[in-house]
């Protein structure tokens, strides 16, 4: 049996996907069914990936081959006590899928390209209600994730803080992949 990674990312206090990582494959599931408060508790609260992997039953997307996938510790960049906690491990994933096409799992899945650029560096730091807020440094820009937009801005290597510098930040065009209708049969296989 081929040896998986699962990764549960975050939209504000709520776990959204499941994404599990093979070798040669990465799937995206999500829960077919709502879950009670009592389940939540039980289940959600207490991070059990074998319990949680159990309520994920529909894949919802499918990438066949990748490059590179970055996988963020949720705190490298908070001032908040996660780092290293296990349910905040993958809170949002990036993944290279080959030259310059990206797909970033938060609480929605977002296509993208990046033209001339290379994200280098990934991070998702949690901060206030258990939010996570990625970030990606590329080797000409850096670009700031949220579950409806991609902000980028030119990087100035001279600022402490690689956002708050006086370049202009702009959008970035993506793709919006919609799982609401998706299934195993006809899923995005990159």
């Amino acid at each position: 049996m081929e040896k998986r990674k699962l990764f549960f990312t975050t939209g504000c206090q709520e776990w959204i996907f499941m994404v599990e990582i093979l070798r040669n494959r990465i799937n995206i599931y999500k829960r077919d069914e709502d879950i009670s408060d009592d389940e939540y508790d039980n289940i959600f609260r207490k991070f059990d990936p074998k319990k949680w992997a159990s309520k994920y039953t529909k894949c919802v997307y499918a990438i066949g081959n990748y490059d590179k996938v970055f996988i963020p510790d949720g705190s490298k960049n908070s001032d908040r006590v996660y780092k290293g906690d296990p349910q905040y491990i993958g809170n949002s994933i990036l993944i290279k899928v080959k030259n310059d096409k990206y797909i970033i799992i938060t609480n929605t899945i977002l296509r993208f390209e990046l033209g001339n650029d290379e994200i280098c560096e990934f991070d998702s730091p949690i901060i206030a209600n258990d939010c996570n807020n990625p970030v990606g440094i590329g080797k000409k820009n850096i670009y700031s994730f949220d579950s409806h937009n991609i902000l980028y801005k030119k990087m100035d290597k001279n600022s402490d803080n690689y956002w708050e510098n006086k370049n202009k930040e702009k959008e970035l065009a993506y793709e919006e992949i919609n799982v609401e209708n998706q299934s195993e049969d006809n899923s995005g296989d990159e």
